[in-house]
C-alpha cells in the first residue's frame, strides 16, 4: 500500500444515485486518486453494488481531507478502529463529542475486541470501566470516568442514499442517518 493511502468500501444503489461518481469527482477535485481494486454492481434495480478502493493522497493532511469527503458520501473504512475514549473533567461534564446513545443492543469495539454495552438507555453516555462497558445517565458521570466519543461506534451500513444512508446495529435493528452526521475521521492520536 502506498505511504498516503487507505482503503475503502462504498454499498448501496452507488450508480443509479450518482454516489460513485461524485466519489470519484471528489477524490480528483482534492487532489488525490483512486485504484478500483474490486467493483460488483447490482444485476437488477432493487440489487446493490460494492466497490473497494484505494484512496491516495499527497500527504496525511490531503488523505484526512479526501477521507472526510468520501465518508460524507457513505463510505466506510476497511480498517476496524477501536473507541475513542475521553477522560470527564469534571463530575456531570461531558467531553466534547461524547456519544449519546439509542435504547437499542450496543457493541463498542475496545482493544480489538467487541464489547457488549449493558444498561442500554435512550440519550445517555457509554462508561468504560475494568473491560466493562455501561450505559449511565450524565448525573451519574464522575471527574475522570473514560467516556466513549463519536467517530468509534463502527456498524454496518446497509444502503446508501442521497443525503442518508442505513446502518444495521442489531439483526432486527436499522438506523437511518443524515450524512451531515458525519464530523470527520479520527486519527488513533485523538
Amino acid at each position: 500500500m502506498k505511504k498516503f493511502s487507505s482503503e475503502i468500501e462504498l454499498r448501496g444503489h452507488l450508480i443509479d444515485s450518482l454516489i460513485l461518481t461524485k466519489v470519484f469527482d471528489g477524490i480528483m477535485d482534492h487532489g488525490g486518486s483512486f485504484e478500483v481494486l474490486d467493483i460488483q454492481v447490482g444485476k437488477k434495480k432493487k440489487d446493490e453494488s460494492y466497490a473497494k478502493l484505494l484512496v491516495t493522497g499527497t500527504n496525511t493532511k490531503n488523505l484526512d481531507t479526501i477521507l472526510n469527503y468520501v465518508y460524507r458520501q457513505g463510505a466506510t473504512s476497511k480498517t476496524q478502529k477501536n473507541v475513542m475514549l475521553k477522560s470527564a473533567t469534571k463530575n456531570m461534564v461531558m467531553p466534547d463529542n461524547f456519544y449519546c446513545t439509542t435504547n437499542n443492543q450496543t457493541q463498542i469495539f475496545l482493544k480489538n475486541k467487541w464489547l457488549d454495552v449493558e444498561n442500554m438507555m435512550m440519550d445517555k453516555c457509554i462508561v468504560v470501566k475494568a473491560k466493562k462497558a455501561t450505559c449511565v445517565p450524565i448525573r451519574q458521570i464522575k471527574k475522570g470516568d473514560k467516556i466513549v466519543t463519536n467517530g468509534g461506534l463502527i456498524a454496518e451500513i446497509v444502503r446508501v442514499e442521497k443525503d442518508f444512508f442505513k446502518i444495521k446495529l442489531d439483526d432486527k435493528v436499522e438506523a437511518r442517518l443524515d450524512k451531515e452526521s458525519i464530523v470527520r475521521k479520527l486519527d488513533d492520536e485523538d
